[in-house]
């Protein structure tokens, strides 16, 4: 449409100079012609844009669509392994998480003598441990009850 509003301006403005006509009839005629069209085309540049960004917002769109049931995909893995350890725990006869105050300690031997499993920690009586106490990981996984204790070691 601009296009053919800008061609017929300049086969008028061509004729009107070839015939030596006074252009000021024109030039009223091209400000009233020109002047909407470039209006309307502005208005079309600007939808074109809005489309066009409209784009990327449908792909941003379409990403965050994914991620989000990637993440509704992750959040039930994580409850059916959650029943899962439930089930293994009630079957373990586990019903509660150990309470109670924890000692950090480490280990400092891994004797392996006579096919004995057993560590030695480097806590002992005169940190409260005691004959029977459970040792566990940060995470809660069993190693083993205290055996023995000495004053700064123990034997699990």
């Amino acid at each position: 449409m601009f296009t053919a509003a800008v061609v017929v301006m300049l086969l008028i403005m061509s004729a009107a100079a070839v015939s030596g006509v006074r252009t000021s009839w024109v030039t009223a005629l091209g400000a009233r012609v020109v002047v909407p069209t470039m209006s309307v085309a502005r208005s079309v540049r600007s939808f074109v844009a809005t489309f066009m960004s409209r784009r990327d917002l449908v792909r941003e769109d379409a990403q965050l669509q994914a991620q989000l049931q990637d993440s509704e995909h992750q959040t039930a893995q994580i409850a059916l392994l959650s029943q899962e350890l439930e089930t293994a725990r009630a079957a373990a006869e586990l019903h509660q998480r150990i309470t109670g105050s924890y000692t950090e300690a480490g280990i400092v031997a891994w004797p392996r003598e006579g096919g004995v499993r057993e560590v030695i920690i480097d806590r002992g009586s005169r940190d409260g441990i005691e004959v029977g106490d459970d040792v566990v990981t940060p995470h809660g996984a069993l190693i083993g009850t205290v055996r023995s204790t000495g004053s700064d070691s123990a034997t699990v």
